[in-house]
This record gives structure tokens, sequence and C-alpha cells, in this order.
């Protein structure tokens, strides 16, 4: 039975920040590796850690959901403890979201995205 799940990956600021498509793309690549159907993946936010991982005090988090048998997180997990880029990673179910809220958040993101694209126009006259 394919469930929703949420996951928040830890990343090294400092990777994330020199190189942020790969970054991403390694996020990425842990999940479709397990064959789970991503739904919604993006960087959440950069914070100073709570306490030193490995001498970083920084941290990048990446948010995704994502529909799984829930057989595969503990491959997941694994797959990130191997990993050189993420540091650690928390996996939950997501019952308190539907696939609307998921849809939402994904064209939040691409608004935000396309505003990007714009130049800023000063209004002053």
């Amino acid at each position: 039975m394919s469930r929703l799940y949420e996951a928040m990956f830890l990343v090294d600021s400092s990777r994330a920040s020199a190189q942020p498509d790969q970054t991403l793309s390694a996020v990425r690549e842990i999940l479709t590796k397990r064959e789970v159907e991503v739904l919604h993946l993006r960087k959440w936010d950069d914070r100073k850690l709570a306490y030193e991982i490995g001498r970083h005090k920084r941290g990048t988090y990446y948010l995704s959901y994502f529909r799984s048998d829930g057989m595969t997180n503990k491959a997941i997990e694994r797959d990130c403890q191997l990993s050189e880029t993420v540091m650690r990673i928390l996996i939950l179910r997501a019952d308190h979201m539907t696939e609307e809220d998921v849809e939402k958040l994904a064209a939040a993101k691409a608004a935000v995205e396309a505003l990007k694209k714009f130049p800023v126009v000063n209004a002053s006259v």
C-alpha cells in the first residue's frame, strides 16, 4: 500500500551554496534510486545548527514529499547514511497532507520561480 511521506534532508550549507544544482540532484537521486514517486522536492531553508555535526555549524534543509510503500524508507535512510552529501534525514508519514496540498506547494514554488525571472523595476517617479 502506497502512502504519502514527508522527508527532511540536512545537507552541509557550504556544499549546498557552492553546488546547488548538484546537491538537489543528489537528494533526488537518493529518492529515485528506490523508485518512489517524488511529488515535491525543494530547498527549504539554511540555518545555524543547534550543535555541530562533523565540524559543520550550518545546514541547508531540503523538503520532499513522496509516495512509498514504507518498506523502502529504511533503504532511503541507509543510502543517506552512505551519502557524502546528506548529513541527516528524517522521514515521517504525511497523513496531515493531501495530494492537493502537495500540488499547491508545487504550484506556489513554480510561481515564485517565475517571478524571479522578471527584473525588479523601480517604481519611484
